[in-house]
C-alpha cells in the first residue's frame, strides 16, 4: 500500500518532462536571439566599416582619373567631358570591384555614382589657355545593399531573429580643389617642386615665355604623352610646348632661359640641384619660412652656386622624362623693368643686377611634364617642356573668402567631411 501511494504514476513523469522541455525551448532561443544579435551587430559594423573605406577608395580614384593634361587642351568638345566623366565612372567601379573581393560589400553600379566635371580650362572662343578653369567638380560614390539582390549585409540567424537582411549605406564624396595657397611637406611627403624657374611674361609678349608660348600657344606641339604606354611619343596632342636652355652662371630671368633658382633659402642651398629635381623640396627645405609652407609671389635665389655641372642636370632630366613636376615662374618683364630703372639710376652700380640683389621674382606655380632633353654643344641644354595637371597632397588650399585665383595645373583632392 505505501509503495502505490509514493510512486509516481507514467502520466505525472511525462507532464513533468514536458514542461522541462518547454522551458529549455525558451531559455535556448533566448539564447540564440542574444547571440545572434551580438553577431550581427558586429558583422553589420564591420560591413559599414569596409564599405565606408571602399567608397572613399572609388570616390578618389574617379576624381583621379578626371585630372588629366587634356583638360588643359583648347576647344575642348563636349564628347571629351563626357568621355572623361565614363572613365571617371568606371575607374570608380573598377576599385570598388577590387575592394569587394572576398567581402559582402554590397555592388557599385554607375546609378551610384555622381560625377561633377570641374570643367575646362579651354575657351571654345578663345586661343588663349584660360586661366578660370571653372568650379571644382566632384565624385559622389553611394553604396547601399537596398536595390542590389547579392549578399551584402545577410545576417546570421536569421531564421530565429525574423530579419534576413541589415542595411548598409555608405556615402563619400571627393572634392577636386586648385585654388592652391601654397605647399607644404606633411607626412613625410615632399613638394614635388623642381628648382627651375620656366620664365613668365606678366605682359604676354615675349616668347620664350611660359605665359606666351603656352597659355598664348605660340609653342611647337611636337611631342605627346601617351597614357596608355606611359611614355613620351612623336606627335601633336594639341598640347604646346617650350623648349628652354638652362641658363647656369646666370643669376636673371631671361626668354627662352631655364633658370636654377634656391626657392627656400638655406635648407634648399644645402642641397645639390640634381637630387632637388628628383626628390622635391622635404620639410627640412621649407622650416626656414613662415608656418613652413612655400607661397607665391615669392623671392628666390639663382643658384650660381651650386656645384651641378650641365651634364649632371641634364643626365637627371634625362631619367625623368614623362614625369610632371611643379615648377616656379619667374617674370621677366618684372625684372626687365627693376633692370631699366636702375640702369638708369647708376648703370656701372652692383643695383643694375636686381635679380642679386633682392632675388628672383618668383609670381606662380605650374606644373608641367618633361617631353624632351637634347644636349648641344658645350654646356647647351635644352629642356622641353609641356603644361600638366598634378595633383598633390604637399598643397593647401585657400579658404573660399580669400582671393586665392584657381590654378589650372595644380589640384588637390580632398575628402568632403
Amino acid at each position: 500500500m505505501i509503495s502505490r501511494l509514493t510512486r509516481p504514476c507514467a502520466a505525472d513523469r511525462q507532464a513533468r518532462r514536458g514542461s522541462l522541455s518547454v522551458l529549455s525551448v525558451f531559455a535556448i532561443v533566448a539564447c540564440g536571439v542574444c547571440v545572434a544579435l551580438v553577431v550581427n551587430s558586429s558583422y553589420l559594423s564591420v560591413v559599414r566599416s569596409e564599405a565606408q573605406q571602399c567608397s572613399e577608395a572609388a570616390a578618389l580614384a574617379g576624381c583621379r582619373s578626371l585630372l588629366c593634361d587634356q583638360m588643359l587642351c583648347r576647344n575642348q568638345q563636349p564628347f571629351e567631358t563626357e568621355g572623361r566623366i565614363v572613365q571617371c565612372r568606371h575607374t570608380a567601379i573598377e576599385v570598388a570591384s577590387l575592394y569587394r573581393a572576398g567581402t559582402r560589400l554590397p555592388i557599385l553600379t554607375e546609378n551610384d555614382i555622381t560625377v561633377s566635371h570641374p570643367g575646362t580650362s579651354g575657351d571654345s572662343g578663345s586661343q588663349a589657355m584660360s586661366q578660370q578653369p571653372g568650379v571644382p567638380g566632384f565624385v559622389e560614390v553611394t553604396l547601399n545593399n537596398s536595390a542590389t539582390p547579392d549578399a551584402s549585409g545577410r545576417l546570421f540567424l536569421s531564421g530565429i531573429t525574423g530579419v534576413a537582411r541589415g542595411q548598409v549605406v555608405a556615402r563619400a564624396t571627393a572634392v577636386m580643389e586648385n585654388r592652391i595657397a601654397g605647399f607644404t611637406a606633411r607626412s613625410g611627403n615632399a613638394v614635388p617642386l623642381a628648382p627651375f624657374a620656366v620664365p613668365d611674361d606678366s605682359r604676354r609678349i615675349q616668347s620664350g615665355c611660359w605665359s606666351v608660348d603656352i597659355e598664348l600657344n605660340k609653342g611647337a606641339d611636337n611631342f605627346a604623352w601617351s597614357e596608355s604606354s606611359q611614355r613620351v611619343e612623336r606627335g601633336g596632342d594639341r598640347l604646346p610646348e617650350t623648349t628652354l636652355t638652362l641658363a647656369f652662371g646666370s643669376s636673371t630671368p631671361a626668354p627662352g632661359r631655364l633658370l636654377p633658382v634656391y626657392v627656400a633659402s638655406t635648407g634648399a642651398a644645402s642641397q645639390p640641384l640634381v637630387t632637388q629635381l628628383q626628390s622635391g623640396l622635404s620639410a627640412q627645405h621649407l622650416q626656414s619660412l613662415p608656418n613652413s609652407m612655400l607661397t607665391f609671389p615669392a623671392s628666390g635665389r639663382a643658384a650660381t652656386d651650386d656645384a651641378s655641372s650641365a651634364s649632371q642636370v641634364a643626365a637627371a632630366f634625362e631619367t625623368m622624362i614623362g614625369s610632371v613636376r611643379i615648377f616656379p615662374a619667374a617674370d621677366t618683364a618684372q625684372n626687365s623693368s627693376v633692370t631699366a630703372e636702375n640702369n638708369e639710376a647708376d648703370s656701372g652700380s652692383a643695383a643694375a643686377t636686381p635679380a642679386t640683389a633682392s632675388g628672383v621674382p618668383l609670381t606662380r606655380a605650374v606644373a608641367a611634364r618633361i617631353m624632351n632633353v637634347r644636349r648641344g654643344s658645350s654646356n647647351d641644354v635644352q629642356i622641353t617642356l609641356q603644361p600638366a595637371v598634378i595633383s598633390t597632397a604637399t598643397a593647401v588650399v585657400g579658404n573660399t573668402a580669400s582671393a586665392t585665383p584657381p590654378n589650372p595645373y595644380i589640384w588637390k583632392i580632398v575628402l568632403a567631411k
